[in-house]
């Protein structure tokens, strides 16, 4: 299948390509020249709600909840 793009035949293939080099390049600019090597990385296992409570107020965010990490600055 053939797409025509400003009167250029493209191919459905092609698009593909384009979005995994964009994902590509945005991965590499987001480490290499935001991050600068740093290797930050999220623990999204251990982000969690607890779905089962009904109490007025509740909120995932209430600081009994949340296990803070000493930073290593302190």
């Amino acid at each position: 299948m053939f797409l025509c793009y400003k009167g250029n035949y493209i191919s459905f293939p092609d698009v593909c390509k384009i979005f995994i080099d964009i994902k590509e390049d945005l991965i590499s600019t987001w480490e290499n020249k935001i991050l600068r090597g740093l290797d930050l990385r999220v623990h999204y296992d251990k982000l969690a709600d607890d779905l089962t409570t009904k109490d007025m107020g509740y909120c995932s965010k209430n600081p009994q909840d949340i296990t803070l990490v000493p930073s290593v600055r302190d």
